[in-house]
């Protein structure tokens, strides 16, 4: 075989040498993922805790005793961070059980009727790998790209380049805080000091690296004035703190964007502790949270339960998230009902029960 100069040969990493090296890189520091992120976990936590406050009405007792408010956290939670959701369907001692899937991978052709998953179920001391059909599992999925339907699509998926942004910022600020803080204290020079090394900073340099967060004795640069000090620096004396020091602009720029990152996820920052806001901007962000976010996304996940567990009356109440705002809606039912409108009809517009 000829071997031309400009050729490279090809080199495959198998499967195990890429998931040791992703693992690698992820333990080390050198793969910044934004759902490593604290705004990411802000996000997919809010959505979770929502998920898990709303409660099953029109579903039989098995399907409602099935989704109870641990598995509806775990949907809303990877609807955020991954995109979709798989949970197998099974049954034992007559019960309905929703077992959730660790990895899977999905096989068939367009027809989502035709597709078969291979599912794995992990234990503390083993897994288990069920083939099913797609029909036999819950497979909620956050969003698709018509190229590949049968793999859900995250909000950090398709604004990927924000999220590598805020992580790589917040990636900055994890190295730059690592580094070693130290007190230098300045001090006068021993009678016999740089007799031992012509280098006078190894002294200063052996010292730091023994600091670790005590304080260090330095030379102090008086000592180089001779007996006139009045040309000597007046604050030689004062210690100063030697370690991380991120500047401003770095911090600025973490905020900044994560708050980007949470409006792709649909969540308002002030709902999640992000800014200083007052009490009436913060039940407008929970109110755009719950109208905007968890009703849509609890849309969804209402269609895949419906047509997965028989349970065609199926709907997620989110009645009890509205306690914390009676007040307003008090005032928006008054307004209504004094612009003419009936108390049913302000009431569906509020969706109130009468």
């Amino acid at each position: 075989m000829i071997r031309w100069p400009w050729s490279k040969p090809e080199r495959r990493a198998s499967y195990t040498d890429s998931v040791v090296s992703a693992l690698l890189s992820a333990a080390s520091g050198k793969a910044a993922s934004a759902t490593a992120t604290a705004a990411v976990e802000a996000a997919a936590g809010a959505v979770a805790r929502g998920f898990a406050a709303a409660s099953i009405e029109g579903a039989p007792g098995p399907v409602a005793d099935a989704l109870g408010p641990h598995v509806l956290a775990r949907i809303g939670r990877d609807l955020i961070r991954h995109g979709d959701s798989i949970h197998v369907i099974q049954t034992a001692g007559g019960a309905l059980r929703l077992a959730q899937a660790g990895a899977w991978d999905i096989r068939g052709g367009p027809d989502p009727a035709q597709w078969w998953v291979r599912a794995d179920l992990f234990g503390p001391s083993g897994n288990v790998t069920r083939l099913v059909q797609h029909a036999g599992v819950v497979h909620c999925r956050y969003a698709v790209d018509p190229a590949r339907p049968w793999i859900g699509v995250g909000p950090l998926q398709w604004a990927s380049m924000a999220g590598d942004l805020h992580a790589g910022v917040v990636a900055s600020l994890a190295a730059d805080m690592r580094a070693a803080s130290a007190y230098a204290v300045p001090m006068p020079p021993g009678e016999n000091a740089g007799e031992e090394s012509d280098d006078p900073l190894d002294g200063l340099r052996a010292a730091l690296l023994k600091a670790k967060g005590k304080s260090v004795f330095v030379e102090s640069t008086r000592g180089g004035f001779g007996g006139d000090h009045r040309d000597a620096p007046a604050r030689d004396w004062k210690q100063e703190r030697l370690g991380a020091d991120p500047p401003e602009s770095l911090a600025m720029l973490h905020d900044a964007t994560a708050n980007v990152v949470l409006a792709a996820c649909g969540v308002d920052p002030v709902i999640v502790g992000f800014g200083k806001f007052d009490g009436s901007f913060a039940r407008e962000g929970f109110r755009r949270f719950e109208r905007l976010t968890l009703r849509p996304l609890a849309r969804i996940v209402e269609a895949e339960l419906r047509a997965k567990l028989d349970a065609p009356g199926l709907t997620l109440d989110f009645g009890t998230l509205r306690a914390s705002d009676f007040a307003g809606i008090a005032r928006a039912y008054k307004a209504l009902v004094e612009s003419g409108l009936s108390p049913a009809e302000a009431a569906g517009q509020l969706d109130m029960e009468t």
